[in-house]
């Protein structure tokens, strides 16, 4: 099985319940941290940057909702999945401000915690946090998703099916490091020489670099 490329972050004060969370999701992602309480949380939060973050509300140190109201005062991108004992018409009005992903109720299932977390990764793959159907690129590049047309300045860059899905695969996943694994399986590439000519090809019609690669990766 080929590990997705997210970046999680676990939040649960209870050692086996974060114990079974870190086994479980380590089957399909590769980087997992875990915190034990709402300082660690936001710490590493910090420093790791995750994609998606399963965060319990009872938490010590700082409470889950107080580490998720943190969050949300510069960032309106990273998926919260939250988990709690107690179903609260009150926290349910405020989840809604929060833009959280999911809400859990404890004990969680392994069903219900990956429906959660693949609820999370469509909301990434959906780019909704992209307003406009037109994406500015940078200063010289524009991709328009719904006319499947890349410009440079005003003018048309004339790409094949093959460089389109590469090109708003990336867009799509900006925010982190896509493998090759990754990209083989999602362009229907047949081989790792062969994605990497397709790169060939598209960066020889750039005038710039709009996508690195990583040869670790």
């Amino acid at each position: 099985m080929i590990k997705k490329q997210y970046r999680i972050l676990i939040v649960e004060d209870e050692d086996s319940a974060r114990e079974n969370f870190v086994s479980y999701l380590s089957m399909f992602y590769d980087e997992i941290y875990e915190a034990k309480n709402g300082e660690i949380a936001l710490q590493l939060y910090k420093e790791k940057k995750p994609d998606i973050i399963l965060l319990d509300l009872n938490i010590p140190k700082i409470g889950g909702l107080d580490v998720a109201r943190s969050i949300r005062e510069n960032d309106i991108n990273t998926k919260i999945i939250v988990l709690t004992a107690h179903s609260e018409k009150s926290f349910l009005l405020e989840a809604i401000s929060l833009k959280l992903t999911k809400y859990l109720l404890k004990p969680v299932n392994r069903k219900d915690l990956k429906d959660a977390f693949e609820i999370a990764i469509n909301e990434i793959g959906r780019f909704d946090i992209v307003s406009s159907e037109v994406f500015k690129i940078d200063e010289r590049y524009t991709y328009d998703f719904a006319a499947k047309c890349l410009k440079y300045k005003e003018n048309i860059v004339e790409i094949t099916a093959k460089e389109r899905m590469f090109l708003e695969y990336l867009l799509k996943n900006r925010t982190r490091v896509c493998s090759y694994d990754e990209l083989i399986e999602e362009i229907n590439s047949s081989s790792y020489d062969g994605l990497k000519n397709l790169v060939k090809r598209f960066k020889k019609k750039l005038e710039n670099e709009l996508f690195t690669n990583i040869a670790s990766l």
